[in-house]
């Protein structure tokens, strides 16, 4: 399996980056659409059988190809030209920049995109409603993250290494994604009975 991973990546490194980010960003939805039925509509019994909510499995593979796959695919590099190697300061500087650079765009290209494939009206909504909380989630995940990969991991696999804890990270912005909607819904709903 390992040699035939390597030899794809050799072959063809773009594809296997946005290949493996759509992929992984359909599991999450699917896993977090699972996790819901589960754990809150089916202790509510709201609904007796699981149904896939294909269109947004559909919107969640196109952010992880759109934005996700093809950023990194391009971030990943331009920051070890910009600052090559794999020294402990070369590492620190590669996840700073990753942070303060990086981070605040691809949640706000997660949030805003979805919004609007959702044709949802104000697509900024959950941005201002949950930027600040996701950003702060985030640097408990991706600083170590990242350290693991620029330090430990060879250029040719960090952009796998990081689609691979973006599936865990695609869940918790589901999640938050999902808690962001609905407090929007109850806020529109409390606004409409004023």
């Amino acid at each position: 399996m390992i040699p035939l991973l390597r030899n794809v990546l050799r072959k063809s490194p773009y594809l296997t980056s946005v290949g493996l980010y759509t992929t992984l960003y359909t599991g999450a939805d699917v896993c977090h659409q699972l996790w819901h039925f589960h754990f809150i509509e089916k202790t509510t019994h709201q609904h007796s059988t699981f149904s896939l909510d294909l269109g947004r499995t559909a919107r969640m593979s196109f952010i992880g190809f759109a934005c996700l796959g093809n950023f990194n695919y391009m971030w990943i590099p331009f920051l070890e030209r910009l600052f090559p190697g794999a020294t402990v300061r070369k590492t620190l500087a590669k996840v700073l920049v990753d942070q303060v650079i990086a981070a605040p765009i691809l949640i706000t290209a997660f949030y805003v995109g979805l919004r609007t494939l959702e044709r949802k009206p104000d697509v900024f909504a959950v941005v201002r409603e949950k930027f600040v909380d996701t950003y702060l989630t985030g640097m408990m995940f991706w600083p170590a993250a990242q350290t693991i990969n620029f330090y430990l991991l060879p250029l040719q696999y960090r952009v796998i290494f990081l689609g691979v804890c973006s599936f865990t990270w695609a869940n918790v912005m589901c999640f938050m994604k999902a808690r962001a909607e609905q407090k929007l819904l109850e806020s529109n709903a409390g606004n409409q009975q004023d």
